[in-house]
């Protein structure tokens, strides 16, 4: 994460300061008494300056406009407005984007460092924040709760039967095929009771004893 810090004061001594302080405390720091030579800098994407550090009058431009510029220019920058003027008289002019404000004179630098980390650490937060709603799916879409893959191993669904092919269950069933005919029994005819049965033969009755005149 950058931890590039731009200084703006036009009391020279007072911005030597300040850019001494925060150097040793490790950080990267350009200073500039001129707003002109300030709005270069920002402009300038290699810088990529992660907090403003600016005195709230200077000739040529208020802090509060250079704060509203330097937002357009650079939307993550966090300012810190240094200012003479009271908490009261300053806290209508934050509303342009002003992370918070130190009082001039600064009781000590430890004050404006600590004001810087906490400026960071705010626009570290908010990157993060960023990033992690730019990640999150789209939920006006609907979601596609399978893949191509998960289609692919699927069971297929059987095919079902053609019932145009099953058999005719109103109609009376063929109980036996051509072949099961031929080899059941057949049935003997009645005999024809409407004549008279000859109950013997001519071989029968020459057989028969002659009735005794």
């Amino acid at each position: 994460m950058d931890t590039k810090i731009l200084v703006i004061d036009d009391d020279k001594d007072y911005l030597d300061l300040m850019v001494m302080h925060l150097k040793r405390k490790g950080y990267q720091v350009e200073g500039t008494s001129v707003v002109t030579h300030a709005l270069t800098l920002l402009g300038d994407t290699r810088n990529n300056f992660a907090v403003l550090v600016t005195d709230w009058m200077m000739p040529g431009m208020s802090g509060n406009n250079l704060v509203k510029m330097a937002k357009q220019i650079n939307p993550t920058i966090e300012a810190i407005v240094i200012t003479a003027m009271g908490q009261m008289g300053l806290s209508g002019k934050l509303k342009y984007g002003a992370f918070d404000f130190l009082t001039k004179p600064l009781v000590s630098m430890k004050e404006l460092s600590e004001m810087v980390q906490r400026a960071l650490d705010h626009r570290t937060e908010k990157i993060n924040k960023n990033s992690e709603r730019s990640t999150l799916p789209d939920r006006t879409t609907s979601p596609d709760r399978s893949t191509s893959s998960d289609w692919a191993t699927l069971p297929e669904k059987s095919t079902p039967p053609d019932r145009s092919t099953q058999p005719d269950r109103f109609t009376s069933p063929d109980r036996f095929t051509s072949s099961d005919r031929f080899t059941q029994p057949e049935k003997s005819t009645p005999p024809d009771r409407s004549i008279s049965p000859d109950w013997f033969t001519s071989s029968d009755r020459s057989t028969l004893p002659e009735k005794s005149t």
